[in-house]
């Protein structure tokens, strides 16, 4: 199992780190709904994820694969698919008490 976060900083540069930090920005909703997530070279990969929580600026979701730190995400929930965000991976953990499950990281890209 994974023990570590992998975080990237905003100069990009990866670390790793055994802890998480919970501070925010600003206060977080806890919303479950369906969201696909497109990545990678124009946009080919989609993965199917659920949104745990959100904010103004960010967006955590769980999916069965970890994705690359510092990659751009495009959001598409379900409920609104033609209003589509782009966020950052931001950091990455595995889900705590879910066998395969990874909690992702987003920001919004401004």
């Amino acid at each position: 199992m994974l023990e570590q976060l992998v975080s990237v900083g905003r100069g990009g540069e990866a670390m790793k780190t055994s802890g998480f930090s919970d501070a925010r920005a600003g206060p977080r909703i806890r919303v479950a709904l369906p969201v696909r997530l497109r990545f990678g070279w124009n946009n080919s990969q989609e993965v199917n994820a659920s949104s745990l929580d959100m904010s103004e600026r960010g967006l955590c979701v769980r999916q069965c694969a970890p994705l690359r730190g510092g990659i751009e995400v495009k959001a598409i929930f379900e409920s609104t698919p033609d209003d589509v965000k782009v966020y950052r991976v931001v950091w990455v953990r595995e889900a705590k008490s879910f066998e395969r499950a990874f909690d992702i990281g987003l920001e919004l890209k401004l």
